[in-house]
């Protein structure tokens, strides 16, 4: 080899051995890592502690007991007194358990009470918007009625649409009251007013205000139908002939009912539903899905060619034949056609005012005012609590003596909910005379799975709300909020005292017998190691609990160290191979630095010689 081959040999085996010494240092510094990951885990496992496992005489007590042939008392604690006295040396406090007459309230889910539910629809302020658009979607076939308004309106810079379907009066009473509420189709007469009725063939009566007296109609003829007459005028409200189709809202000056007044000693005449089919439908237009088909209906048409009526059932339920009149409702005939998102109400003729141009659902008019009425229905005559049968106890029924037992439980009730529950409490005293505590009626009872129960008016009245304030009972009982209902048992109940006492000791320092400070017998303690076995359980499972974590961070870092080890182990193994390399470069090296050595002798030789 020459001298130049051998010179850049000897620097390609000084790089590698540069190269090698560089990757050596580079191992070990990983395998300092490693020995300080190693140590860390160490220092972990040093810091963990063993848990210990729980002797259950740490959960043993001795405890003292006596019976005085009724209960079976326990000591839960005791201390001596400071200055102790002839009588007495201990504070003591025991315990036992009996049975409590206790009163209690519970909630009935889903109770499905059976009640009579009468409306009470206020009509609210109208809703003004602002109309963008109206989508007309026509019947499916004539006389369907299925036909749709859909309106895209504004309101306080909110967009929004609705659909108006046409009501079906014949389907929904709710419906009914609401649009009597917002357009007044209804009149109630005056409770305490007179009503004569008189049957076919009979000369009618006429009210005699002088006498105070119904008298016949002086040379009337004979009634050719059933009649009914009210002893003093009655307002109505009519559909107003002149109502001005053109402006979308009603207006003072332009309602959409007026008043009329039926004279005192006008007759409702019975309508014969059969062969009256023009009236029939009138009337089971304007009563909707209040029309009874098995009630009996009296008309009169006003002198504007308008007819009101009244219902045959209502009458006989409120008045008795020249009697008073509790409430009597006469209704008007009303022929409009009506729509509703569910919410809000409009009439067709309101909203075919509202289109400008049919061709052209955009062209309409710029605002539009929805009806609404808000209802606050009342419940009365309650049957059932789901197929339980409801009873109404009854002022005479609190004061038999075969009810001995439910008086005393419903007292005892009273008194519970005094403390424990306002509410109810409040709820129940309102059927009792705050004054004389005479009980006025309000509470019923029923019975379920062989137990009687109670609960109040204003308990079933709250539940029947639930169905009508989340909007989903169409029959009236589903969706009801929870009923509140009552009864008094005996309950189990621990029953503490702190007494003073006078304690005796035997021999070992163990008490033997105790007396009381209000009693005179004295006696004999029970003493026996009691292990709390809940406590014991508890801590049991929390040793079970801490050794399963214990023995898992444990598995967790064996298994780290393993994994640091075998890398360890395989950066030793580079580095021995390193080592190797680096002795035969260096051997190498040696030979090609003699080879250089060699040659530059040689040299000197031959150009000296």
């Amino acid at each position: 080899m020459g001298m130049a081959a051998t010179q850049a040999r000897y620097l390609a085996l000084s790089a590698r051995k540069t190269n090698t010494e560089y990757e050596g240092q580079q191992l070990n510094q990983q395998r300092l890592n490693l020995s300080n990951q190693s140590a860390d885990l160490f220092n972990q496992m040093l810091t963990m502690s063993v848990p210990t496992c729980p002797d259950s005489t740490d959960y043993t007590t001795l405890q003292y007991s006596w019976s005085d042939g009724i209960n079976n008392s326990v000591v839960s604690d005791f201390y001596r007194l400071g200055t102790p006295q002839e009588d007495y040396n201990y504070v003591v406090t025991s315990y036992h358990y009996e049975d409590v007459y206790t009163g209690s309230a519970k909630k009935l889910n889903d109770p499905q009470v059976q009640a009579l539910k009468t409306n009470h629809f206020t009509n609210k302020p109208d809703t003004e918007y602002q109309i963008l658009n109206v989508d007309y979607k026509q019947e499916s076939k004539t006389g369907a009625g299925d036909d749709t308004y859909t309106f895209t309106m504004l309101r306080n810079g909110v967009e929004s649409t609705k659909t108006f379907r046409r009501v079906d009066a014949t389907s929904d009473p709710d419906q009914v009251d609401a649009l009597d509420a917002i357009y007044s189709r209804t009149t109630q007469t005056a409770s305490g007013a007179r009503a004569n009725f008189t049957k076919a063939g009979a000369i009618p009566k006429t009210w005699d205000g002088g006498t105070s007296s119904w008298v016949d109609n002086a040379g009337g003829a004979a009634a050719t139908t059933n009649q009914w007459a009210f002893a003093q005028d009655v307002k109505v409200k009519v559909p107003n002939p002149d109502f001005d189709d053109t402006k979308a809202e009603d207006a003072a000056d332009n309602p959409r009912f007026i008043e009329k007044t039926v004279a005192a000693g006008t007759a409702f005449s019975e309508v014969d539903l059969d062969n009256n089919p023009a009236l029939k439908n009138l009337i089971t237009q304007s009563y909707g899905a209040n029309f009874d088909i098995n009630d009996t209906y009296y008309a009169t048409k006003l002198d504007d060619g308008n007819y009101v009526f009244i219902s045959g059932n209502e009458m006989d339920k409120t008045a008795n034949a020249q009697g008073d009149v509790a409430t009597a409702t006469v209704r008007s005939g009303d022929t409009n056609v009506y729509y509703t998102d569910g919410t809000s109400y409009l009439s067709a003729k309101e909203i075919s005012n509202l289109v400008l141009n049919p061709d052209n659902p955009a062209d309409v008019k710029d605002k539009l005012f929805l009806h609404s009425a808000e209802n606050n229905p009342t419940y009365s005559n309650y049957t059932s609590v789901g197929n339980c049968n409801l009873t109404e106890i009854l002022p005479d029924d609190w004061t038999d003596a075969d009810q001995k037992n439910m008086k005393t439980e419903l007292e005892q009730v009273l008194k519970d909910m005094k403390a424990n529950d306002p509410q109810a409490y409040a709820n129940l005293s309102k059927c009792f005379d705050p004054d004389t505590g005479e009980y006025l009626g309000g509470i019923y009872k029923f019975q379920m799975n062989g137990t009687t129960y109670y609960t109040t008016t204003d308990d079933l009245s709250k539940a029947c709300e639930g169905a009508d304030k989340n909007n989903i009972a169409e029959n009236g009982i589903d969706g009801q909020f929870k009923l509140k209902y009552y009864n008094a048992s005996y309950i189990k109940t621990k029953v503490e005292e702190v007494k003073n006492a006078l304690c005796e000791t035997d021999g070992t320092g163990r008490f033997k017998s105790i007396k009381f400070e209000d009693d005179s017998v004295v006696y004999t303690l029970n003493c026996e190691a009691i292990t709390d076995e809940d406590a014991y359980n508890n801590a049991m499972n929390q040793y079970r609990y801490k050794q399963e974590q214990y023995d898992n961070e444990v598995a967790r870092i064996n298994a780290k160290t393993e994994i640091i080890q075998a890398e360890d182990r395989q950066l030793q193994l580079r580095l021995e191979q390193l080592n190797t390399e680096q002795s035969a470069l260096q051997t190498e090296m040696e030979a090609c630095q003699k080879v250089v050595s060699k040659n530059v002798e040689s040299s000197f030789k031959t150009f000296g010689g």
